[in-house]
């Protein structure tokens, strides 16, 4: 529609893995090339999935931004959270955000989970999102007896705090084009423990780890290893600011992109 009424400047954005394949999608996917006059993405392997190879090479990877001070962690605010959910002070909290759909790759979270609970009776999972997998979960949760270990937040506008309140997060997708929520989590200093399929640039604290998806006894013991290695997290929100990750450089950047 832009290229018939002659608007100069056409972007299109790629912010995924994981797309449609078959002719409708082809058709598609040739139609964005054809007619974008520029191409942003989050992340190389999410231009690659939406443009094909050559326009990839085209496209401007447009970091994702986020508030990152309001991210920072704060320890009043991680106690006043764990308090909220009925958390001890010596619970392992391991945290996941995402919505309850197949990518997310809840199915195979809650079989990690029950491996770590068999040997750390302290460990809690916190799970903000909802979605239309949220019931198969929940059920999931109740043929592996963990009712009292597996705690449903909902969705909330204020995840910061919820991040204060975790010990280390986990997201075990099936693909992702960069993962917001690990810029987020870095941001409130935690350690990462994630699936291969997510890109590699999202690591900008040095504090994440890469798995393949299959072993739930691997990511059980990649994801005990950070319990009690707990740092200075108040700092930490600044590798994600300096690597470009704050909104603010973002907004500069889109402005340039149309600008130009």
């Amino acid at each position: 529609m832009g290229r018939m009424y002659s608007i100069p400047k056409r972007v299109s954005h790629s912010h995924n893995t994981g797309r449609k394949t078959g002719a409708v999608w082809t058709v598609f996917r040739k139609s964005i090339v054809r007619n974008a006059t520029d191409f942003l993405t989050c992340s190389r392997p999410a231009a690659l999935d939406l443009f094909g190879e050559e326009a990839a090479q085209k496209a401007v990877i447009l970091k994702y931004g986020i508030d990152t001070r309001r991210f920072a962690f704060s320890a009043s605010v991680r106690e006043e959270c764990r308090e909220e959910l009925g958390l001890a002070g010596s619970d392992y909290v391991i945290g996941h955000i995402g919505r309850f759909a197949e990518q997310k790759n809840h199915r195979f979270l809650i079989d990690i989970f029950y491996e770590v609970s068999k040997v750390c009776p302290e460990a809690r999972l916190l799970l903000l999102g909802e979605g239309t997998l949220q019931e198969e979960i929940r059920q999931r949760v109740s043929q592996y007896g963990l009712e009292d270990k597996v705690i449903f937040a909902g969705v909330t506008e204020r995840t910061e705090r919820y991040y204060c309140a975790m010990d280390v997060f986990v997201l075990p997708s099936l693909f992702e084009g960069l993962g917001i929520v690990n810029l987020e989590a870095q941001a409130s200093g935690l350690s990462c423990v994630v699936s291969d399929a997510v890109p590699r640039e999202v690591d900008v604290s040095g504090r994440m780890e890469f798995l393949p998806l299959g072993d739930a006894k691997a990511w059980r013991d990649s994801l005990l290893k950070h319990k009690g290695l707990a740092h200075e997290r108040e700092g930490d929100w600044r590798d994600v600011y300096d690597a470009g990750y704050d909104v603010e450089k973002t907004a500069q950047a889109l402005t340039e992109v149309f600008d130009r």
